[in-house]
């Protein structure tokens, strides 16, 4: 079955250009239309660099010293300031269903290094107490810092590869490409013109992850983001199943609603934080955050079934 949104397409010329590569833990694909033969490179070098400045796995990044600083103003690139900026707006219109600030949380559920080194860690502690209801990050674009407050820790992702996807595309059209797909491990942002018959999008098998089902989106323009705790699972070390969705209620590995969420919204980053809400929260107060955000979702149940909503 296949679901449209979206534009009336435009014909796109000349034939694109296409690459893959791996980056943010995860495979990647751009495909772009115009702009040159290396501009498929220049959104690869683009998702690059923005990976070393957001990494929480690294201590030099942009990303920790500024955790590290809790509480100071740190100095930070336009791109970390716009990261801190859009995880603020998708925590503040989800009502924290959407919480990207719980880095410091993510240590204690077992993912604290690289997906692929997690092996049995130990089982995480009770559920967990949050900071007092505060505003968790500062920005100040005039002296270009910002300040992370004390009790909280900004972690990219949930939000990451959405707003790089969003960012590389951008750029992508600035230097002259007509067209770009950027897809970041499912998370996927289409701009610029459209091929003709749009953008077809397919949806993962919610159990088996890579590996396309017979269900589709075709898109004309916007981003479409998906969400599974499937997709990131291990095994503590007592048998017990941890994955890398954090519930910002219990501070405790989801229990998810759904198996997969797929959303399509204006934005691949909308799109990401619209996935938490939608994995989390009632399926009426997630239409109705659907209908705000000028968004819809596709939910896998765990009996098989899809459902759209919004």
């Amino acid at each position: 079955m296949e679901y449209s949104f979206g534009l009336a397409p435009n014909v796109v010329a000349p034939p694109p250009v296409e690459i893959s590569f791996s980056a943010m833990g995860t495979w990647c694909h751009v495909i772009t239309h115009g702009g040159g033969p290396r501009a498929a490179e220049q959104v690869q070098a683009h998702v690059a660099r923005l990976e070393r400045v957001w990494t929480r796995f690294n201590p030099d990044s942009e990303l920790c010293r500024a955790n590290e600083s809790a509480g100071h103003w740190c100095d930070v690139s336009p791109d970390t300031r716009r990261l801190a900026g859009h995880a603020l707006a998708g925590w503040r219109f989800s009502s924290g269903a959407f919480d990207p600030f719980v880095a410091g949380r993510m240590a204690d559920i077992g993912y604290d290094r690289d997906f692929a080194e997690i092996d049995a860690p130990e089982p995480p502690p009770g559920r967990w107490r949050r900071a007092p209801d505060r505003v968790p990050v500062q920005v100040d674009a005039r002296h270009e810092r910002l300040r992370i407050t004390p009790g909280f820790e900004l972690d990219s992702g949930g939000i990451g590869k959405g707003l790089a996807a969003d960012f590389a595309a951008a750029a992508a059209l600035r230097r002259g490409v007509r067209s770009v797909l950027v897809n970041l491990g499912g998370d996927v942002r289409c701009a610029g013109r459209t091929p003709a018959d749009g953008w077809r999008i397919a949806l993962d098998d919610a159990w088996r992850p890579g590996t396309a089902s017979d269900w589709s989106i075709r898109l004309r323009a916007g981003g479409v983001a998906t969400s599974s705790a499937l997709r990131r699972s291990w095994r503590y070390s007592d048998g017990t199943e941890g994955n890398h969705l954090l519930d910002p209620r219990t501070g405790l590995p989801v229990r998810a609603r759904y198996a997969a969420v797929s959303v399509v919204a204006r934005h691949a980053w909308v799109a990401e934080v619209l996935t938490k809400a939608t994995l989390l929260g009632p399926p009426a107060a997630v239409r109705g955050l659907l209908h705000r955000r000028q968004a819809a979702a596709v939910v896998t149940h765990f009996d098989g079934r899809r459902e759209r909503l919004g």
